[in-house]
């Protein structure tokens, strides 16, 4: 035999279900850092097998700064300031927290 259903269930199931979704709306999970960790990983990966181009080093710089080791793209990109056009070096300094040092060198670029 069936039954009708009990309102006072229905409406705390619904309470419950609209707060779940309620809470995942204001703590949405952390955005995922694998695909720019993969890329990082890949540019390292490219120079140690012998690409050794100033291209491969800024891109390793950039993924590295997506992943916010400012620190190691700094790094980076001081062994390879030699070799990297100096308006990529100064967009990319700026990004990496060197915001005087890169607009130095775009400045010498006018």
């Amino acid at each position: 035999s069936l039954s009708a259903p009990n309102p006072t269930k229905c409406v705390n199931a619904s309470v419950a279900q609209t707060a779940a979704v309620v809470s995942l709306v204001r703590t949405p999970p952390a955005p995922s850092l694998t695909g720019r960790t993969t890329a990082a990983t890949s540019f390292n990966d490219a120079l140690t097998l012998g690409d050794n181009t100033p291209r491969t080093a800024l891109g390793l710089a950039l993924a590295q700064i997506a992943i916010g080791d400012y620190r190691s793209a700094g790094s980076t990109l001081d062994q390879w300031s030699d070799s990297i056009d100096h308006a990529d070096l100064g967009l990319a300094l700026a990004l990496a927290g060197q915001p005087d040092r890169g607009a130095q060198l775009l400045a010498n670029q006018i």
